[in-house]
């Protein structure tokens, strides 16, 4: 039964005529992203008008920025191609000038579904690491999806402002990927473990937290130290403070630039609908630690452009801790 559907139905219906909608993922198959992105093609369609079929497709690389390159190039504007970012990508041209002439600003915003969850630095326990000090001092690899990803924002940002000796690669393609090369023994870490990672016996049974480098006040982990706490200077702390806000907005949806904005109403007023739906909930209840908030397209945009505006010397030193 479709829980409150005359509630929700866009009044635009004439500006949405498809009966296929992609929705692209930005990471590769088995991890959150990819699960999130299942549970939501299985919803979305009962909103949209002539419910049309919703399938996945996946498209990793840098953190999602492919997709999101993707989405301002060639993609259909008519509805029928939407994305499923990482929630750094809005920021990645300003910390990353080889991100080149990308706009993100240019992208049509959906909407974000959660708040932002924990990222942890997370080490394998055969190392013997359990310390911030012993972190510091360990000749390591850490993994990590991409140059704009918030798990390389973070892993960058703690080698910098600890004076840390780890390295960083960039190889993979998502965190399914990352947590096999972990337990593999190709990579003694990353700094993108979410609570709900840990909670599964296969990794959480191997690794040791080590710092905590964003997440919300209340938290499993709020006695895990953060990242922030070891920098004296204001400054460089509000810059880390930067980088920790690139998961504030979880699972962002975007569509292809060029959208109208009579097709945005209808994806927007179909993912509000999809958000008040209790058989979507009880779905995305089955991810642990994940705490649903949509955030509508438009609120979303007003805040990264916000965001963006921050003050340029904050930026600058936060592009000193990721170079």
């Amino acid at each position: 039964m479709l829980v409150g559907l005359a509630l929700f139905l866009p009044t635009s219906v004439s500006a949405f005529d498809t009966k296929l909608v992609t929705l692209k993922v930005g990471y590769a198959p088995g991890g959150e992203y990819d699960l999130v992105a299942r549970i939501v093609a299985r919803h979305l369609g009962q909103y949209l008008p002539g419910h049309p079929e919703v399938i996945v497709q996946n498209v990793p690389g840098g953190g999602s920025l492919r997709l999101a390159q993707l989405m301002l190039g060639s993609e259909p504007s008519d509805g029928s191609s939407i994305g499923l970012i990482g929630s750094a990508v809005w920021v990645a041209p300003t910390l990353d000038p080889a991100v080149g002439d990308f706009d993100p600003l240019g992208l049509r915003w959906i909407g974000s579904l959660a708040a932002a969850p924990d990222s942890l630095c997370i080490v394998a326990k055969s190392l013997g690491i359990e310390t911030v000090e012993a972190f510091r001092e360990g000749d390591f690899i850490l993994g990590a999806t991409g140059r704009t990803s918030t798990g390389y924002y973070f892993a960058s940002a703690a080698r910098k402002a600890l004076d840390a000796k780890f390295r960083i690669v960039t190889a993979f393609e998502g965190i399914a990927e990352l947590e096999l090369a972990l337990l593999r023994g190709e990579i003694a870490g990353h700094c993108f473990a979410a609570a709900e990672d840990l909670r599964r016996a296969e990794l959480g049974e191997h690794v040791n937290v080590v710092l905590r480098a964003a997440g919300p006040e209340e938290s499993p982990y709020a006695d895990v130290p953060r990242l922030r706490d070891f920098i004296e200077d204001a400054h460089m702390r509000a810059a880390v403070m930067l980088l920790e806000g690139t998961r504030e907005f979880n699972f962002q949806f975007i569509a292809p630039k060029g959208t109208s904005e009579e097709t945005m109403a209808v994806l927007r007023d179909a993912m509000a609908a999809m958000a008040a739906d209790p058989a979507y909930a009880a779905d995305m209840a089955i991810i642990d630690g994940v705490v649903l908030r949509l955030v509508p397209g438009g609120e979303l945009e007003t805040a990264l452009r916000a965001r963006l505006d921050a003050d340029p010397d904050i930026f600058a030193l936060a592009r000193q801790l990721i170079e």
